[in-house]
């Protein structure tokens, strides 16, 4: 008696499961928004924000490294809504050349931009850290004190929140980093 009963429940089973391209299709519809280069996308930067760069990743916290604004910002910062897209230089090797390439994309934001764009996206998307090219702030550790702009990474994966960070003026960009450009 307990075999039918058994083969009967593998059969019930089998009708109501789901199919591999179903359960692929739930895996989509679940994961985190995915922004890819060149796709433009919109953000909105409030006037709290905007007129307090030193709000910028407050939430910041790494043993020793201190991070402050410093006063001057390359472009003004615009509030409102605005349009953007995420765009890779690959291997540069510094930010002047990181800079000269964005450019051709369209205009560089003031860094506040990144917390308006983690606001929107706080999920990793898993695809590379993304940047402002904005050297609005200087960062002090035990080496001294450097340019640094204002970076989001994915260390800890996709679909966990995103790591705030500074990437200092000095270091060598390597490519799969995407820099935030707005467009409008």
């Amino acid at each position: 008696m307990k075999r039918p009963v058994v083969i009967l429940f593998f059969i019930i089973l089998l009708i109501f499961s789901c199919s591999e391209s179903e359960v692929e299709h739930q895996r989509e519809t679940y994961s985190v928004p995915v922004i890819y280069s060149g796709e433009i996308f919109e953000l909105t930067l409030y006037n709290g924000l905007a007129d307090n760069p030193g709000l910028v990743f407050r939430d910041y916290d790494h043993g020793g490294v201190h991070t402050r604004f410093g006063g001057k910002q390359i472009n003004a910062c615009e509030i409102g809504q605005h349009q953007f897209q995420l765009v890779e230089v690959g291997d540069q090797e510094n930010m002047e050349a990181v800079v000269k390439e964005l450019e051709q994309f369209g205009k560089i934001p003031c860094g506040q931009w990144i917390e308006a764009f983690r606001f929107r996206f706080p999920l990793s998307d898993g695809l590379g850290n993304i940047g402002v090219a904005d050297p609005s702030w200087i960062t002090t550790v035990w080496a001294g004190d450097a340019t640094s702009y204002p970076m989001l990474t994915n260390y800890s994966g996709q679909d966990k929140p995103w790591k705030p960070t500074w990437f200092w003026k000095h270091e060598k960009v390597s490519k799969g980093f995407r820099w935030l450009v707005q467009v409008d």
